[in-house]
């Protein structure tokens, strides 16, 4: 069994508390287990309908893959860097779009 939490600050929620996990285990170069970090966070903030959140996972989530470099990586960093993409366009999430363009380009 999994237990997925969300973070939050104040009154306000931040997501999924994988996203954060995620980040300190790429920042500490644990890539694997941020990938699975990643993958949980995604999956829990899709379970809550959460778009915003899941732009954002998607859009660290990529930057972890293109740092890591594994086989497979960059195609799959494509991927999750057009679905962040798309979501920044729909809802006018001009950060998100901005990155993800860089990194796409």
């Amino acid at each position: 069994m999994t237990i997925s939490l969300v973070a939050h600050r104040g009154g306000a929620a931040t997501g999924a508390v994988d996203h954060y996990l995620a980040l300190t285990e790429t920042t500490g170069g644990r890539f694997d287990q941020a990938d699975r970090n990643f993958a949980a966070a995604a999956a829990l903030h899709e379970s809550l309908g959460a778009p915003i959140w899941l732009a954002r996972t998607r859009l660290e989530w990529a930057q972890l893959l293109l740092t890591r470099r594994a086989p497979g990586d960059a195609e799959r960093a494509g991927e999750l860097l057009d679905q962040a993409l798309a979501t920044s366009r729909e809802l006018g999430l001009g950060a998100i779009e901005h990155r993800a363009t860089v990194m796409l380009g």
